[in-house]
């Protein structure tokens, strides 16, 4: 039989030659190689190993999370390292042991499963790291039929999966079961399923996962299905709203309280969490809320003493609260509320698009309000003093002290919600929803070309403004903010060599122009930073009736 001998001979040097990159430890070389034999899951692993683009970050970030919960430490560069290079030997064993006996280099979903685990279990972390693990804990004997050389053309493929299903299905989950009952193409599914984990599970977070399982083995797809402009992909809403809003630390909340609205065993929370603390700078601010309490109930007068000199036990002049009381933002709204409402508009703009870029939006416009806008000429400190001075708090850099710009990877980690909490004590619930939109339009400033400007405008700043603020049509406000800002910043950025433009609130041609102009003159943050000025975000300098 020629024809065999020649494909496996074919496929021996294809290995052969991996086998090559991966004693040169050349993982990036090994699964480009194996693509020739495995296009996609090879492509998707690739990208995996070698950290490429959101996926590789993604996996990173997840390899990351296993290691704090189960090593209680993070993995080093040299540790994934020695990850990757043993998952790519364990592929190539296990396609050489299946060509060396069946005949074809391939691998099943369940063998990829497998070598995952053992790798995972062999540097300490938990054997269900592998992303696609639920994936075949939910087709059970199945996953032993699907090979990553099936193609979906293939008769004799199509057959052997028929025939698993067939054998195994009452081993199947219910709504797996209906599924293939209803006619879905069953290769076609399994191979949607894998490469849809890959492009997205770098933002599936442990509780998205678990409802993911949840629907193979219970059928309960009501509520998970996307029924926007991607209608019949599957859309974890509740997932996109429970990552932004899940609370990593039980203390969180209690912190970005008013001292004078703490209870004392919410203070005593505070004192064991300072003692508890290796930090000096962690010490020095949970002690600031201490003695802000201690000031709220029994004022800030000189201490008394008696004729003999000891010092007399202040009476108080508040009560302390007794009952616990949610966290709340200046605007008087529970910050639970606007966690809420914020995570559920960065939802509908996943469903609509991307739910990468959805939150960056998010992670951008948290960014705006880490750069401390208040601490620039352009906005009046007194309304921000006033605006914290009501949260408990004398200067607004309390709850952004030390604070870090966000990476916009796009996933929703534990210092996303760190900071959207944050944001909603400092700001509440329409700043944090300014944030949102100016962040929004920051991805169309980075990514700018030109045409668009006006779209894009509209698109992220025009749900802010009342209704019948501006005809169809007609000059809009954030038409009238744009030109401003650009004006502003191409005098300062380009002097006498600037025209200005008529500030009419027509983003036309002459106003896109101008703006790519300004763009390249003071780059994306400070023309971002001074739009939402001109807009009249965040207590901008004329801001006072919001202090009245």
């Amino acid at each position: 039989m020629p024809d065999q001998t020649d494909t496996r001979a074919r496929l021996q040097a294809i290995l052969d030659a991996a086998a090559d990159h991966l004693e040169r430890g050349n993982t990036r070389a090994y699964w480009k190689t194996i693509e020739r034999i495995s296009p996609v899951y090879a492509r998707v692993a690739g990208q995996v190993a070698n950290r490429e683009g959101p996926l590789g970050t993604g996996a990173r970030e997840r390899l990351q999370d296993a290691a704090e919960n189960g090593l209680k430490r993070r993995l080093s560069e040299a540790d994934i390292d020695r990850i990757e290079i043993e998952i790519a030997t364990r592929d190539h064993d296990t396609r050489q042991k299946n060509l060396a006996g069946e005949g074809w280099a391939g691998v099943t979903l369940r063998q990829t499963g497998d070598y995952h685990s053992a790798t995972f279990k062999g540097f300490g972390l938990p054997s269900n790291t592998y992303t696609l693990h639920p994936v075949i804990a939910a087709l059970g004997p199945v996953a032993n039929a699907w090979r990553d050389t099936d193609r979906r053309d293939d008769p004799a493929a199509k057959a052997r999966f028929d025939d698993a299903i067939k054998r195994h299905k009452m081993s199947l989950g219910e709504g797996l079961r209906h599924w293939f009952d209803i006619g879905v193409n069953n290769l076609s599914f399994i191979s949607d399923v894998v490469e849809g984990y890959a492009h997205n599970f770098q933002d599936w977070s442990e509780e998205r996962r678990r409802k993911f399982q949840t629907l193979f083995e219970n059928g309960d797809a009501s509520g998970a299905m996307d029924h926007g402009p991607h209608a019949g992909k599957f859309f974890d809403r509740a997932g996109v709203v429970a990552d932004l809003t899940r609370q990593d630390d039980p203390l969180e909340d209690v912190l970005l309280k008013r001292p004078g609205d703490l209870t004392d065993a919410e203070v005593r929370a505070v004192m064991g969490r300072r003692l508890d603390s290796r930090d000096d700078g962690e010490r020095e601010a949970l002690f600031r809320i201490e003695k802000a309490r201690f000031d709220h109930i029994y004022g800030t007068a000189p201490a008394r003493r008696d004729a003999t000199g000891r010092l007399i036990q202040p009476e108080p002049v508040n009560s302390a609260n007794a009952n616990p009381s949610p966290a709340r933002g200046p605007d008087g709204r529970p910050m639970a509320e606007t966690l809420s409402a914020v995570a559920e508009q960065v939802a509908d703009l996943a469903q609509g698009g991307d739910r990468l870029d959805a939150v960056r939006a998010l992670q951008r416009g948290l960014n705006v309000l880490i750069r401390e806008p208040w601490r620039t000429p352009d906005f009046n400190p007194e309304v921000w003093r006033e605006r914290l001075r009501r949260s408990g708090r004398e200067e607004p850099s309390s709850l952004f002290a030390g604070s870090q710009p966000l990476k916009d990877d796009g996933l929703p980690g534990p210092e996303t919600r760190a900071a959207l909490r944050r944001a909603a004590a400092a700001w509440g619930r329409p700043g944090v929803e300014e944030g949102l939109a100016l962040g929004r339009f920051d991805g169309f400033v980075r990514n700018a070309e030109a045409g668009g400007l006006r779209t894009a405008a509209e698109t992220a700043f025009a749900p802010l403004f009342p209704a019948g603020t501006a005809r169809p049509g007609r000059p809009r406000p954030e038409g009238y903010g744009l030109q401003m800002a650009v004006n502003d910043l191409g005098q300062e950025m380009m002097g006498g060599t600037y025209r200005p433009l008529k500030e009419d609130g027509d983003i036309g041609p002459k106003t896109e122009a101008a703006f790519h102009d300004v763009l390249r003159a003071a780059g994306p943050d400070r023309l971002i930073s001074r739009l939402g000025k001109r807009l009249g975000f965040f207590g901008a300098a004329g801001d006072t009736a919001d202090v009245a």
